[in-house]
C-alpha cells in the first residue's frame, strides 16, 4: 500500500491533511455492481480514500433524497427511524461499483440494491487534474418517516 500524507498535530490527536491513501483492491470485500469490466483493471487496483475533489451524486440532494424515498417505500421498507453509513467505490468515470453498509441500527439492504441500481449518478474524483477511482461515504438518517442524505458537497 502506497501512502503520502502530511500530519499536523492539533491538541492530543494528529489530523491527516491532504492524504492520498491507496488501497489495493484485492482488501475489499463488498457488493459488487453488475458490469464488464473487472474492479482492479479500471482503477489500476488502486482506490483513493481522499482526494482534491470527492466524488459526489451528479443530482440535488433533494432530488437524490426524494427518489430513494419513493424507491423504499415501493418496496414498503421504508424505516421511520435509524441511520445507515454506506462507503461506495466510484470509478475514474463516474460509476459507482461497490456498496457496503459501513454502520447502520436499521437493516436496509434496499437502500444499497438502490444504489447499484442507479450507477450513473456520480461524478468522479479527481486529484491532481486526474479522474480517480475513490471511495464515497454516503450517511442516511431516517426520523420520524423523512429521510435526509449527507455525503460531501462539491464547490
Amino acid at each position: 500500500m502506497n501512502i503520502k500524507f502530511c500530519i499536523i498535530p492539533l491538541g492530543l490527536f494528529p489530523i491527516a491533511i491532504s492524504a492520498q491513501v491507496k488501497h489495493p483492491i484485492s482488501q475489499l470485500q463488498t457488493q459488487s455492481a453488475q458490469m464488464e469490466a473487472p474492479l482492479d483493471s479500471i482503477c489500476d487496483n488502486v482506490i483513493f480514500t481522499r482526494t482534491e475533489v470527492p466524488p459526489v451524486p451528479k443530482v440535488e440532494k433533494t432530488t437524490f433524497e426524494d427518489s430513494l424515498t419513493s424507491f423504499l417505500k415501493s418496496k414498503n421498507d421504508f424505516p421511520q427511524t435509524g441511520f445507515i453509513n454506506l462507503i461506495c467505490i466510484v470509478t475514474r468515470d463516474g460509476k459507482l461499483r461497490e456498496v457496503k453498509v459501513e454502520s447502520a441500527n436499521i437493516k436496509n439492504d434496499d437502500v444499497s440494491k438502490y444504489m447499484l441500481a442507479h450507477p450513473d449518478i456520480w461524478s468522479s474524483a479527481k486529484q491532481h487534474g486526474n479522474n480517480v477511482c475513490a471511495f464515497a461515504h454516503l450517511y442516511i438518517k431516517f426520523d420520524n418517516g423523512k429521510l435526509e442524505a449527507n455525503f460531501p458537497i462539491r464547490k
